[in-house]
């Protein structure tokens, strides 16, 4: 059974808590840069963008993934860092990788790689 989730996506939140200012740093830029023609309208601008997949290490079978993108900016009055977007989506995560620690078919245990001349 699916349930819904308690939290609404994308979240946004527009004034700085702290001072009441709307306006970021780099969004502010984007703003400039997309008015001259040098940014596609519509894009996401922030000092920091953080990216989380919600995994399990001990299901490594899931292949899709919750992950929330955060953008983080700066006030252009206080200088206060803030979350000022939050998104969700689903992610297929790639395919899995074999261990390194385990003897690869084709490979000859126990020697070195040779990396210049002899």
């Amino acid at each position: 059974m699916v349930e819904k989730s308690q939290l609404e996506f994308p979240m946004d939140w527009g004034k700085c808590p702290y001072c009441g200012e709307e306006r970021c740093v780099a969004e502010t830029v984007r703003l400039e840069e997309e008015a001259k023609g040098k940014i596609n309208p519509g894009s996401k601008s922030a000092m920091v963008q953080a990216l989380v997949a919600i995994t399990d290490v001990l299901a490594p079978h899931i292949r899709t993934v919750p992950t929330l993108i955060g953008y983080i900016d700066a006030c252009v009055k206080c200088g206060a860092a803030r979350f000022i977007h939050i998104d969700r989506r689903d992610t297929l995560m790639g395919v899995e990788m074999p261990n390194p620690t385990q003897p690869q078919p084709g490979v000859p245990q126990g020697v070195p790689p040779f990396f210049g001349k002899g």
